[in-house]
């Protein structure tokens, strides 16, 4: 996809959905892995292993996906 913020993106195997994510390292004060992304703590950074998209590393991801973590 194109329209990611910084290039990263997942592809769920079930379904091919494809969801942009962001580098916690792309905030103007990176993400540690446990830190909310936002307000709200939905989204959290997670050192994530594995998927489509992007191999492996520390992404703001939806908490609600269970991604497996490293």
């Amino acid at each position: 996809p194109k329209n990611c913020p910084d290039g990263y993106w997942i592809t769920f195997n079930d379904n091919n959905d494809c969801v942009c994510v962001v580098s916690c390292a792309a905030f103007a004060t990176p993400k540690q892995v446990g830190e909310k992304c936002n307000q709200s703590g939905t989204w959290v950074c997670k050192h994530v292993t594995n998927f489509k998209g992007t191999s492996s590393g520390k992404f703001c991801v939806a908490t609600k996906w269970g991604l497996c973590e490293k």
